[in-house]
């Protein structure tokens, strides 16, 4: 049976979902300027478990392969010239 998937949209650093999940893919749409970079961090102190840079003005969706990316504490974003943020956890 396959777990439910439950979306959340951020458009500053934080935590994207709290507690022990899991990121199975995100939308991302970026800043008309600047670098755009998206971090995952394992909690916002944590190890930094998926680091990607963009180009602007982008509309992108990434898939994670597998199973996903697990955050053990939260599943904490830093936005660098990023709009919005929505990542899908299951």
């Amino acid at each position: 049976m396959a777990a439910a998937i439950i979306a959340k949209t951020a458009t500053a650093t934080g935590t994207l979902q709290g507690g022990r999940t899991r990121l199975k893919s995100f939308y991302v749409k970026t800043a008309t300027s600047g670098s755009p970079q998206v971090v995952f961090k394992n909690g916002s102190g944590g190890a930094t478990l998926l680091d990607m840079v963009f180009n602007t003005s982008d509309d992108t969706q990434v898939t994670i392969p597998d199973h996903g990316i697990i955050f053990e504490d939260d599943c904490h974003v830093t936005l660098t010239n990023i709009t919005s943020i929505t990542g899908f956890f299951g």
